[in-house]
């Protein structure tokens, strides 16, 4: 995925947004594991992937 493809899931609310370390966005690479294994989902439970 491109950097311009990425930030335009986050400016859509698909990702998180980054927290500022040091004045630089960084984010939380264990948030965004969850959210590719699809561990990050409410009330999907029952879908069988």
């Amino acid at each position: 995925m491109k950097p311009c493809e990425f930030r335009s899931l986050v400016d859509a609310g698909h990702l998180p947004k980054p927290r500022s370390i040091g004045g630089l966005p960084r984010w939380d690479m264990p948030e965004l594991y969850k959210i590719i294994r699809g561990e990050a989902v409410d009330g999907m439970g029952d879908v069988k992937w």
